[in-house]
């Protein structure tokens, strides 16, 4: 249960800095998107599996 929320809120974390560098390369301040999205997508996806796993061990 402890690792649930630690990785719930890790994963928000991977989906926050992600949306920066997202914002950075469309102002013209970051060459590359990529590893700001793929970034994203897999926090989101560790979120949503951790948010999953939390909820079914209450």
């Amino acid at each position: 249960m402890v690792g649930d929320v630690v990785s719930l809120l890790v994963a928000l974390a991977a989906v926050g800095v992600g949306l920066l560098g997202i914002r950075r390369h469309a102002r013209g301040r970051a060459k590359r998107v990529w590893p700001a999205l793929l970034g994203t997508i897999a926090g989101g996806l560790v979120a949503l599996v951790a948010a999953v796993l939390l909820i079914a061990s209450l």
